[in-house]
């Protein structure tokens, strides 16, 4: 039985941030995204520019929060790199399991299940958060989304509860002034996590909850009469709008508001335009299996009499799902609407998934043993019962990387040195990661729960562990660090100059690992005549810039384009000559 008088849900979190962190140090900065935050970090954490801090002269897409906390703990490791910024998404990652097990616990007692019911569906609602890919995937990933989904499942947390416990006609608020000044802080936030989106997508969610259950007038009625918490959403963001905007002018609302917002919803020529249903695919592939559980849930309530389940007879369950099934539905046609669509968007649903479908299955399959429930028990009871033979053949597992044959000769040749280099970290990782979790689950948990939180602890290691294991193999194929440090090399001093397109990407995190200013032009006029000049082109892009007068000291292509015989990516450092 469950040790009652402990957090069980804090400390797998925490065992969770403990176990995974140490991998996060294993593959460098292989994506756009990572490069792009890692450097505005770097700028409030060197230059001290706390209110708008520019990327090489570029307003930055988002709000400073995350760089603000990524360089904070900047300042306790005493650098700012790849690390440091995963780092912080996954102690947001952690964070969110925590608010998304404690949220399970509360509805679960609502449903009036037993004390271990309670416990048992609020760990199971971590595990189904936890073992999503996206979750996972975000969670080693030095950007805001983790920290941005963190902040709204924080603030959906704090007021919910309220609403599904709210009486009508009780001369009481739906949601009472504490919880919702909770809501507002955490909205506030996310806010300056990522921009307007952080109120609109909590305040539209809980806005349709309290519409569906209680009209939509009561909920036009509570949310139009003016609480505390609203001038603490002003008194928190605001300020730093205001700010922001006395230091930016026209360029700043442009690039964060209209760009970054309002053109990402109703569509531009840079909006990253994908077709209404790009988030269906998106959802099975990354959320499998809890998402196709998910759909089968909604498809349950929308048959008729299927409601009447009498194992699922229960009006407070009833108003728990469908506050979830919102959540979820809510978010997603929201998201699907606009015009600019990234999988990584969705990250705020999936507490919603793991919710119903913790609470849902519990209920469902406990007064029947379905076959499908009794094949899973057995698997993880299995699983933890040989937890040191199966942890040990994942070790072996890890070993055997150091024979995996690449088709091409040329990839065969970087994935194995980076793997000779990485595998044996990787394995005293792993090692340190599979104690923790038996000693964790030995000190909190007793029999048959212990050894469910070990297989499943191991599930998630095992996860974690093959996802950084292919971000390191894949992003050595890129290899922006040595490219950069070939750079830097050869320029010196120098200054550098880098003439793309406004909207060119590709090449961020060679600006990251350079670590030094660049000068970014995106019209050949803007960048020096004189011979000598050192700049950064794109190969098709070269004749633009320098005619017939400059001579290459530098080609980077990255492998996979190499065999593939691509050859749009070819970035060149070129010197101009005199002619």
């Amino acid at each position: 039985m469950l040790f009652l008088n402990k957090p069980p849900v804090s400390v797998l979190s925490l065992v969770f941030f403990i176990c995974l962190l140490p991998f996060l140090s294993t593959y460098q900065v292989g994506s756009s995204t990572e490069a792009r935050e890692l450097q505005v970090a770097r700028a409030v954490y060197s230059s001290c520019e706390y209110i708008l801090p520019l990327r090489n002269g570029l307003i930055p897409s988002k709000p400073p929060l995350y760089h603000w906390v990524t360089a904070l703990l900047g300042l306790l490791v005493g650098n700012i790199n790849e690390f440091v910024g995963r780092a912080v998404s996954l102690l947001a990652a952690a964070l969110m399991l925590f608010v998304t097990g404690r949220l399970t616990l509360e509805f679960a007692k609502k449903c009036m299940l037993t004390v271990t019911a309670q416990y048992t569906t609020s760990l199971l609602a971590v595990f189904i958060l936890a073992s999503s890919y996206i979750f996972l995937r975000l969670s080693a990933s030095a950007q805001v989304d983790m920290l941005f989904a963190f902040f709204i499942t924080g603030a959906l947390a704090a007021a919910l509860p309220s609403v599904l416990d709210y009486k009508q006609g009780a001369a009481a608020q739906i949601i009472p002034s504490d919880k919702l000044l909770l809501f507002c802080i955490c909205s506030a936030l996310a806010v300056l996590t990522k921009g307007p989106l952080g109120l609109i997508l909590p305040l539209l969610i809980l806005f349709i909850v309290i519409s569906v259950l209680y009209g939509y007038q009561r909920a036009l009625l509570f949310f139009l009469k003016p609480h505390r918490g609203y001038f603490c959403f002003l008194l928190i963001t605001l300020p730093w709008y205001l700010a922001a905007y006395s230091q930016g002018g026209q360029a700043f609302l442009l690039k964060q508001l209209y760009l970054e917002n309002i053109e990402r919803f109703i569509g531009g020529p840079y909006s990253n335009h994908k077709p209404f249903w790009y988030y269906l695919p998106s959802l099975i592939t990354r959320g499998f299996p809890w998402s196709i559980i998910m759909f089968w849930i909604i498809l349950r309530r929308m048959l008729p009499g299927e409601s009447n389940d009498p194992r699922l007879a229960s009006s407070t369950y009833d108003t728990i799902e469908t506050a979830a099934i919102i959540w979820f539905v809510g978010g997603l046609l929201f998201f699907s609407l606009a015009d600019g669509k990234r999988h990584c968007y969705l990250l705020p649903v999936y507490p919603a998934i793991a919710i119903a479908v913790s609470t849902h299955l519990y209920r469902m399959y406990s007064p029947l043993k379905n076959c499908f429930v009794n094949a899973a028990n057995k698997f993880l009871t299995h699983l933890g019962r040989h937890y040191l033979f199966y942890a040990a053949l994942l070790l072996l597992l890890i070993e055997a990387l150091r024979w995996h044959q690449y088709s091409n000769i040329l990839e065969q040749i970087v994935a194995l040195e980076w793997i000779n280099k990485n595998v044996v970290k990787i394995e005293f990782m792993l090692v340190f990661a599979i104690a923790t979790l038996w000693l964790v689950s030995a000190r909190y948990y007793s029999g048959s729960l212990a050894i469910k939180i070990r297989a499943a602890g191991l599930i998630i290691i095992a996860g974690f562990c093959m996802l950084t294991g292919g971000l390191g193999i894949k992003n050595s194929f890129k290899d922006f660090r040595s490219a950069a440090s070939q750079i830097n090399r050869l320029a010196g001093q120098s200054p550098i100059y880098l003439y793309k397109h406004p909207r060119d990407e590709f090449f961020d995190p060679i600006l990251y690992y350079l670590n030094r200013p660049v000068k970014i032009a995106s019209a050949a006029e803007e960048l020096p005549a004189g011979p000598g000049t050192l700049i950064l082109v794109r190969k098709s892009l070269l004749k633009r810039v320098a005619g017939h007068n400059w001579k290459i000291l530098y080609r980077y292509q990255p492998i996979h384009d190499i065999t593939k015989g691509r050859t749009d990516r070819i970035l060149l450092l070129v010197r101009r000559t005199a002619s």
